[in-house]
């Protein structure tokens, strides 16, 4: 199973929930990369860093939307509307329909 873990804002949030969280997926032999929105060419050290010492792959989205570069089966994001278009979400009644 692939899981794209967002940076900032929601690893940043709290830090110690994220690792151990990648730590237990990891332990589950599940694939956790992190996808964000920033442009490779920007000042990452931060995001590289814990990239690093957490030993996951990191996609770069430079603004598109996640899922256009990435393909995961769980997206864990502070903001969704970066992993899939608003075009494509319909509500019914109270309900949230991706269509």
């Amino acid at each position: 199973m692939k899981i794209a873990l967002d940076y900032d804002s929601t690893i940043l949030q709290d830090r110690v929930l994220w690792e151990t969280f990648v730590t237990l997926a990891k332990l589950r032999k599940y694939e956790v990369v992190l996808v964000t929105n920033r442009s490779e060419g920007e000042s990452n050290d931060d995001l590289e860093y814990d990239a690093e010492a957490l030993g996951l792959q990191t996609i770069y989205c430079a603004g598109t939307q996640k899922q256009d570069c990435f393909g995961a089966d769980i997206w864990v994001d502070s903001r969704p509307d970066r992993v899939v278009s608003t075009d494509g979400v319909v509500y019914l009644s109270g309900v949230l329909n991706c269509s």
